[in-house]
């Protein structure tokens, strides 16, 4: 897997940087954690929650750095950092609480 996300990381590096991306690096790093996400789901590794939530959060900083102006921008923010909070309960609840 380690591999596969280096290589997709260094070709999605080069086409974002191709199409002028803003914020490079974070986008960069989303595309990974997107990949390595849906690597993890599609192997059915149990880890796969904790590669959404990298995902969750990169995309949450990403839609951090625009402009204030953009109101939108702090809606799809709020959006996200709430349903990365509800999905990190479920986990929890799931997988950490006691058995009853």
């Amino acid at each position: 897997m380690l591999f596969l996300t280096i290589i997709v990381t260094v070709v999605f590096y080069f086409i974002l940087k191709h199409f002028d991306t803003a914020n490079i690096i974070p986008s960069t790093i989303y595309v990974t954690t997107s990949f390595m996400a849906v690597y993890l789901t599609f192997r059915r590794c149990p880890t796969f929650a904790l590669a959404y939530a990298a995902n969750d959060i990169v995309l949450i900083v990403l839609l951090s750095s625009f402009p204030t102006r953009e109101r939108w921008i702090f809606i799809e923010a709020y959006h996200f950092v709430m349903d990365s909070a509800l999905k990190f309960q479920r986990i929890y609840v799931r997988d950490f609480s006691p058995a009853t």
